[in-house]
Protein backbone atom coordinates (compact mmCIF):
# COMPACT_ATOMS: atom_id res chain seq x y z
CA UNK A 1 0.00 0.00 0.00
CA UNK A 2 1.41 3.70 -1.18
CA UNK A 3 1.91 5.63 1.79
CA UNK A 4 2.22 9.94 0.89
CA UNK A 5 5.67 11.05 1.88
CA UNK A 6 3.75 13.87 3.71
CA UNK A 7 1.84 11.59 6.01
CA UNK A 8 3.88 10.23 9.02
CA UNK A 9 3.83 6.48 8.94
CA UNK A 10 2.64 4.93 11.96
CA UNK A 11 3.92 1.44 13.87
CA UNK A 12 2.32 -0.22 16.72
CA UNK A 13 4.91 -0.82 18.84
CA UNK A 14 3.86 -2.35 22.44
CA UNK A 15 0.72 -0.05 22.78
CA UNK A 16 2.53 2.93 21.52
CA UNK A 17 2.92 4.77 18.24
CA UNK A 18 6.38 4.91 16.79
CA UNK A 19 6.26 8.24 14.28
CA UNK A 20 8.56 8.24 10.64
CA UNK A 21 8.64 11.85 10.22
CA UNK A 22 8.47 13.72 7.05
CA UNK A 23 11.44 15.19 5.55
CA UNK A 24 11.01 18.76 6.42
CA UNK A 25 11.41 17.55 10.02
CA UNK A 26 14.44 15.53 9.87
CA UNK A 27 16.00 18.20 7.87
CA UNK A 28 15.34 20.47 10.85
CA UNK A 29 16.94 17.40 13.06
CA UNK A 30 20.03 17.64 10.63
CA UNK A 31 20.38 21.58 11.09
CA UNK A 32 20.10 21.27 14.66
CA UNK A 33 23.04 18.14 15.21
CA UNK A 34 24.68 20.89 12.77
CA UNK A 35 24.72 23.77 15.32
CA UNK A 36 25.24 21.50 18.04
CA UNK A 37 28.58 20.34 16.32
CA UNK A 38 29.52 23.91 15.66
CA UNK A 39 29.04 24.89 19.15
CA UNK A 40 31.09 22.06 20.74
CA UNK A 41 33.80 23.11 17.76
CA UNK A 42 34.05 26.59 19.22
CA UNK A 43 34.04 25.71 22.43
CA UNK A 44 37.19 23.39 21.73
CA UNK A 45 39.04 25.55 19.71
CA UNK A 46 38.23 28.51 22.64
CA UNK A 47 40.20 26.16 24.91
CA UNK A 48 43.87 25.82 22.57
CA UNK A 49 43.40 29.50 21.46
CA UNK A 50 43.04 30.20 25.32
CA UNK A 51 45.72 27.95 25.96
CA UNK A 52 48.31 29.37 23.47
CA UNK A 53 47.74 32.83 24.57
CA UNK A 54 48.21 31.92 28.14
CA UNK A 55 51.75 30.01 26.90
CA UNK A 56 52.76 33.08 25.06
CA UNK A 57 51.90 35.51 27.97
CA UNK A 58 54.05 33.31 30.29
CA UNK A 59 56.33 33.49 27.87
CA UNK A 60 56.69 37.10 27.08
CA UNK A 61 56.26 37.83 31.53
CA UNK A 62 59.37 35.55 31.50
CA UNK A 63 61.42 37.76 29.02
CA UNK A 64 59.93 40.87 31.01
CA UNK A 65 61.23 40.07 34.31
CA UNK A 66 64.41 39.16 32.68
CA UNK A 67 66.82 42.00 33.64
CA UNK A 68 67.85 44.49 30.74
CA UNK A 69 71.38 44.05 29.68
CA UNK A 70 74.01 46.82 28.56
CA UNK A 71 74.47 44.75 25.52
CA UNK A 72 70.67 44.64 24.63
CA UNK A 73 70.35 48.38 25.53
CA UNK A 74 73.56 49.13 22.87
CA UNK A 75 71.20 47.06 20.53
CA UNK A 76 68.70 49.89 20.84
CA UNK A 77 70.78 52.26 20.53
CA UNK A 78 72.70 51.21 17.32
CA UNK A 79 69.40 50.66 15.94
CA UNK A 80 68.43 54.07 16.58
CA UNK A 81 71.59 55.03 14.87
CA UNK A 82 71.32 53.41 11.87
CA UNK A 83 68.37 55.18 11.31
CA UNK A 84 69.76 58.65 10.93
CA UNK A 85 68.45 61.24 8.42
CA UNK A 86 69.40 64.64 7.45
CA UNK A 87 67.64 67.09 8.94
CA UNK A 88 67.42 71.61 9.01
CA UNK A 89 65.58 73.02 12.12
CA UNK A 90 63.79 76.46 11.85
CA UNK A 91 63.49 78.89 14.14
CA UNK A 92 61.98 82.14 14.10
CA UNK A 93 63.99 85.48 14.36
CA UNK A 94 62.77 89.22 14.09
CA UNK A 95 64.61 90.72 11.03
CA UNK A 96 63.86 93.90 9.49
CA UNK A 97 63.20 94.54 5.65
CA UNK A 98 62.83 90.66 3.94
CA UNK A 99 63.41 90.37 0.42
CA UNK A 100 60.32 89.20 -1.52
CA UNK A 101 62.55 85.88 -2.20
CA UNK A 102 63.45 85.33 1.70
CA UNK A 103 62.33 82.69 3.61
CA UNK A 104 59.50 82.84 6.07
CA UNK A 105 57.06 82.09 8.30
CA UNK A 106 53.67 83.99 7.74
CA UNK A 107 54.05 87.27 6.03
CA UNK A 108 53.52 87.99 2.53
CA UNK A 109 54.51 85.07 -0.47
CA UNK A 110 56.47 86.09 -3.83
CA UNK A 111 54.64 85.94 -6.86
CA UNK A 112 55.71 86.14 -10.44
CA UNK A 113 55.19 89.68 -11.74
CA UNK A 114 52.15 88.02 -13.90
CA UNK A 115 50.75 86.69 -11.12
CA UNK A 116 48.02 88.18 -9.12
CA UNK A 117 45.61 85.60 -7.80
CA UNK A 118 46.08 84.56 -4.01
CA UNK A 119 45.03 81.26 -3.28
CA UNK A 120 41.33 80.28 -1.72
CA UNK A 121 38.74 77.57 -0.65
CA UNK A 122 35.99 76.69 -2.90
CA UNK A 123 33.42 79.13 -1.68
CA UNK A 124 36.21 82.08 -2.24
CA UNK A 125 37.78 82.09 1.35
CA UNK A 126 41.42 83.35 1.03
CA UNK A 127 43.85 80.77 2.40
CA UNK A 128 46.18 81.69 5.07
CA UNK A 129 49.67 82.08 3.72
CA UNK A 130 51.87 80.32 6.37
CA UNK A 131 55.32 79.78 5.05
CA UNK A 132 58.05 80.04 2.31
CA UNK A 133 60.85 78.27 1.29
CA UNK A 134 63.95 79.49 -0.72
CA UNK A 135 66.02 75.94 -0.82
CA UNK A 136 68.47 78.51 -2.25
CA UNK A 137 69.18 79.68 1.40
CA UNK A 138 68.30 76.38 2.85
CA UNK A 139 71.94 74.44 3.91
CA UNK A 140 72.10 71.59 2.09
CA UNK A 141 71.71 68.56 3.02
CA UNK A 142 71.46 64.93 1.24
CA UNK A 143 68.81 64.87 -1.47
CA UNK A 144 67.07 68.30 -0.91
CA UNK A 145 67.07 70.41 -4.15
CA UNK A 146 69.57 73.30 -4.63
CA UNK A 147 67.03 76.00 -5.48
CA UNK A 148 63.89 76.56 -6.01
CA UNK A 149 61.03 78.34 -3.60
CA UNK A 150 58.28 76.09 -1.62
CA UNK A 151 55.17 78.01 -0.58
CA UNK A 152 52.28 76.41 1.57
CA UNK A 153 48.28 78.30 1.95
CA UNK A 154 45.63 76.44 4.00
CA UNK A 155 42.65 77.07 5.36
CA UNK A 156 43.02 76.92 9.36
CA UNK A 157 41.51 78.90 12.28
CA UNK A 158 43.48 78.57 15.13
CA UNK A 159 41.09 79.80 17.80
CA UNK A 160 38.21 77.90 16.06
CA UNK A 161 40.09 74.65 16.35
CA UNK A 162 41.17 75.32 19.90
CA UNK A 163 37.86 75.43 20.93
CA UNK A 164 36.30 72.67 19.26
CA UNK A 165 39.13 70.55 18.41
CA UNK A 166 37.56 66.97 20.23
CA UNK A 167 33.85 67.66 17.87
CA UNK A 168 33.28 65.17 15.26
CA UNK A 169 32.73 68.01 13.01
CA UNK A 170 36.44 69.24 14.21
CA UNK A 171 38.31 66.04 13.84
CA UNK A 172 36.33 65.51 10.11
CA UNK A 173 37.40 69.24 8.77
CA UNK A 174 40.88 69.09 10.08
CA UNK A 175 41.21 65.82 8.26
CA UNK A 176 40.21 67.69 4.87
CA UNK A 177 42.13 70.86 5.27
CA UNK A 178 41.65 73.01 1.94
CA UNK A 179 45.25 73.75 1.15
CA UNK A 180 48.01 74.73 -1.86
CA UNK A 181 51.24 73.88 -2.01
CA UNK A 182 52.98 76.31 -4.50
CA UNK A 183 56.48 75.11 -6.09
CA UNK A 184 58.97 77.50 -8.49
CA UNK A 185 61.58 75.60 -9.48
CA UNK A 186 63.49 78.85 -10.58
CA UNK A 187 61.87 81.97 -8.78
CA UNK A 188 63.77 84.93 -10.33
CA UNK A 189 61.55 88.56 -10.95
CA UNK A 190 58.62 89.00 -9.09
CA UNK A 191 57.27 90.95 -6.37
CA UNK A 192 55.31 90.45 -2.86
CA UNK A 193 51.58 89.77 -2.95
CA UNK A 194 49.51 91.96 -1.35
CA UNK A 195 46.91 90.20 1.38
CA UNK A 196 43.11 90.15 0.08
CA UNK A 197 40.08 91.29 2.65
CA UNK A 198 39.80 88.43 4.93
CA UNK A 199 42.79 87.15 5.44
CA UNK A 200 44.23 89.29 8.11
CA UNK A 201 43.19 87.89 11.41
CA UNK A 202 44.06 84.24 10.69
CA UNK A 203 47.54 84.88 8.98
CA UNK A 204 48.68 87.20 12.42
CA UNK A 205 47.86 83.89 14.26
CA UNK A 206 50.50 82.04 12.07
CA UNK A 207 53.23 84.81 11.72
CA UNK A 208 53.39 84.48 15.69
CA UNK A 209 53.75 80.59 15.49
CA UNK A 210 54.46 78.47 18.55
CA UNK A 211 58.08 77.93 18.82
CA UNK A 212 59.06 80.82 21.02
CA UNK A 213 61.62 83.03 19.60
CA UNK A 214 64.46 83.79 21.72
CA UNK A 215 64.85 86.69 24.39
CA UNK A 216 66.30 89.17 22.32
CA UNK A 217 63.38 88.63 19.67
CA UNK A 218 60.72 88.81 22.19
CA UNK A 219 61.81 91.73 23.95
CA UNK A 220 61.88 93.53 20.38
CA UNK A 221 58.30 92.06 19.27
CA UNK A 222 57.09 93.37 22.63
CA UNK A 223 58.71 96.96 22.31
CA UNK A 224 59.02 97.78 18.55
CA UNK A 225 56.99 95.96 16.30
CA UNK A 226 53.37 95.68 16.20
CA UNK A 227 51.02 93.01 14.99
CA UNK A 228 50.28 94.57 11.67
CA UNK A 229 53.74 94.96 11.12
CA UNK A 230 54.25 91.06 11.47
CA UNK A 231 50.80 90.53 9.64
CA UNK A 232 52.95 92.37 6.62
CA UNK A 233 56.24 91.23 6.87
CA UNK A 234 56.16 87.38 9.35
CA UNK A 235 59.25 86.13 10.83
CA UNK A 236 62.04 85.45 9.52
CA UNK A 237 63.80 81.85 9.86
CA UNK A 238 67.41 81.14 11.23
CA UNK A 239 68.27 77.67 9.74
CA UNK A 240 70.98 74.80 10.79
CA UNK A 241 72.04 71.42 9.20
CA UNK A 242 71.78 68.77 11.39
CA UNK A 243 71.41 65.05 11.61
CA UNK A 244 68.25 63.52 13.65
CA UNK A 245 67.34 59.73 14.72
CA UNK A 246 63.56 58.57 15.35
CA UNK A 247 63.45 59.49 19.27
CA UNK A 248 60.60 56.21 19.59
CA UNK A 249 61.77 53.56 16.82
CA UNK A 250 62.65 50.88 19.13
CA UNK A 251 58.32 51.02 20.36
CA UNK A 252 57.95 48.72 17.12
CA UNK A 253 60.82 46.79 18.28
CA UNK A 254 59.61 45.33 21.20
CA UNK A 255 62.63 42.98 21.80
CA UNK A 256 64.72 46.56 22.29
CA UNK A 257 62.21 48.56 23.82
CA UNK A 258 63.82 50.22 26.53
CA UNK A 259 62.14 53.66 27.07
CA UNK A 260 60.71 54.96 30.27
CA UNK A 261 56.78 55.29 28.64
CA UNK A 262 56.73 51.77 27.79
CA UNK A 263 54.94 50.30 30.98
CA UNK A 264 55.39 47.04 30.03
CA UNK A 265 59.49 47.42 30.27
CA UNK A 266 59.57 49.73 32.50
CA UNK A 267 58.68 47.24 34.70
CA UNK A 268 62.33 45.71 33.82
CA UNK A 269 65.27 46.38 36.38
CA UNK A 270 68.60 46.71 34.84
CA UNK A 271 71.02 43.70 35.19
CA UNK A 272 73.95 46.22 36.78
CA UNK A 273 75.11 49.62 36.59
CA UNK A 274 76.38 49.38 33.79
CA UNK A 275 73.11 48.55 32.11
CA UNK A 276 71.58 51.30 34.53
CA UNK A 277 73.57 54.30 33.25
CA UNK A 278 73.46 53.00 29.25
CA UNK A 279 69.57 53.24 29.81
CA UNK A 280 69.69 56.68 31.69
CA UNK A 281 71.84 58.06 28.89
CA UNK A 282 69.07 56.35 26.04
CA UNK A 283 66.42 58.37 27.55
CA UNK A 284 67.76 61.37 27.94
CA UNK A 285 69.13 60.73 24.18
CA UNK A 286 65.05 59.78 23.32
CA UNK A 287 63.80 63.01 25.02
CA UNK A 288 66.50 65.14 23.26
CA UNK A 289 65.51 63.86 20.21
CA UNK A 290 61.91 63.96 21.01
CA UNK A 291 62.39 67.78 21.34
CA UNK A 292 64.19 67.97 18.47
CA UNK A 293 61.39 66.43 15.88
CA UNK A 294 58.62 68.68 17.43
CA UNK A 295 59.84 71.54 16.19
CA UNK A 296 59.81 73.83 13.32
CA UNK A 297 62.08 71.67 10.53
CA UNK A 298 62.74 70.37 6.67
CA UNK A 299 63.58 66.65 6.79
CA UNK A 300 63.85 64.08 9.55
CA UNK A 301 61.26 61.28 10.40
CA UNK A 302 57.60 61.50 10.28
CA UNK A 303 57.56 60.96 14.04
CA UNK A 304 54.62 62.99 14.60
CA UNK A 305 52.01 61.20 11.99
CA UNK A 306 49.04 59.47 13.57
CA UNK A 307 49.59 55.70 13.23
CA UNK A 308 46.19 56.39 10.52
CA UNK A 309 48.55 58.69 8.73
CA UNK A 310 51.41 56.85 8.58
CA UNK A 311 49.39 54.15 7.20
CA UNK A 312 48.33 56.73 4.18
CA UNK A 313 51.99 57.71 3.52
CA UNK A 314 53.31 54.30 3.51
CA UNK A 315 50.59 53.26 0.98
CA UNK A 316 51.57 56.04 -0.87
CA UNK A 317 54.99 55.28 -0.71
CA UNK A 318 55.68 58.74 0.92
CA UNK A 319 59.31 58.33 3.17
CA UNK A 320 59.90 61.57 3.82
CA UNK A 321 58.87 65.15 5.55
CA UNK A 322 59.46 67.78 3.24
CA UNK A 323 58.50 70.38 6.06
CA UNK A 324 56.95 70.61 9.86
CA UNK A 325 55.97 73.56 11.22
CA UNK A 326 53.93 73.76 14.54
CA UNK A 327 51.33 75.50 15.86
CA UNK A 328 50.42 75.87 19.66
CA UNK A 329 46.33 75.57 20.44
CA UNK A 330 44.88 77.70 23.09
CA UNK A 331 43.37 74.77 24.75
CA UNK A 332 43.05 74.29 28.81
CA UNK A 333 45.89 71.33 28.20
CA UNK A 334 48.51 72.27 26.41
CA UNK A 335 47.77 71.11 22.69
CA UNK A 336 50.49 71.36 19.29
CA UNK A 337 49.23 70.85 15.61
CA UNK A 338 51.88 70.51 13.13
CA UNK A 339 51.56 70.81 9.24
CA UNK A 340 53.68 68.06 7.82
CA UNK A 341 54.59 67.86 4.35
CA UNK A 342 55.53 64.34 3.47
CA UNK A 343 57.17 63.18 -0.17
CA UNK A 344 58.76 60.06 -1.79
CA UNK A 345 62.45 59.64 -1.63
CA UNK A 346 62.85 59.54 -5.64
CA UNK A 347 60.50 62.67 -6.49
CA UNK A 348 62.84 64.60 -3.14
CA UNK A 349 65.82 63.91 -5.04
CA UNK A 350 64.07 64.43 -8.92
CA UNK A 351 62.82 67.91 -7.33
CA UNK A 352 59.24 67.11 -8.04
CA UNK A 353 58.19 69.10 -5.22
CA UNK A 354 55.01 69.85 -6.40
CA UNK A 355 54.07 66.04 -5.25
CA UNK A 356 54.30 66.53 -1.70
CA UNK A 357 51.27 65.47 0.68
CA UNK A 358 49.73 67.56 3.24
CA UNK A 359 49.13 66.10 6.50
CA UNK A 360 47.66 67.65 9.67
CA UNK A 361 47.84 66.18 12.88
CA UNK A 362 46.93 67.12 16.75
CA UNK A 363 49.03 66.06 19.66
CA UNK A 364 48.19 67.17 23.49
Amino acid sequence: MDVACSQPLKIAIRGSYFRWYPEETIMIWWIAVGFIAFFLFLIFNDVIWFDKADRTARKLLRKLNKPISKSEVDAARQTMENAELPMVSLSVKLRDNLEPLDTRLGGKPWVPDAENDWPSTDDGTPLCFLTQINFAQVPQTLDLPHQGLLQVFADIDLDQMSKDRHSQESLKRNQNISHVIRWYPHPSNGRVLSYPSGVGKVANQVSLLSQEPDEETLEAFDSDVSDEELLQNGWAVAMESTKTKPPALALAKPHCNLFYHDQAYARRVPKDEHAAQAIRRLHRKSRELQNQQEAHRIGGHPYLLSKQQKKEASKAGLDRVLLQIRFQLATKIRSDAYLILMIAQEDLRAGNIEKARFFWSEHT
